[in-house]
């Protein structure tokens, strides 16, 4: 497993500096959704904790958009 602390990953694999080094268009929706998020919880990092509430969601946006501010903080605990 990944270890979790983004900074300690590659440059080319962290959500933000791929974002500015390639574009919006050479990112996943969780790797997007992680940048808006901007950091993990104690168990898992910013983009797993995006792709599970992806999943939730079924990767469905317009159902994502729905989730109450309680919702979403029931993820990152």
């Amino acid at each position: 497993m990944k270890d979790l602390a983004v900074k300690s990953w590659s440059i080319g694999d962290r959500s933000r500096d791929k974002l500015l080094l390639k574009g919006k268009e050479n990112l996943l929706d969780a790797e997007l959704m992680a940048v808006l998020l901007g950091a993990g919880n104690r168990k898992e990092s910013v983009v797993a904790l995006s792709q599970r509430i992806l999943r939730s969601v079924n990767g469905n946006f317009n159902e994502l958009v729905k989730l109450s501010i309680e919702q979403l903080n029931a993820y990152i605990k």
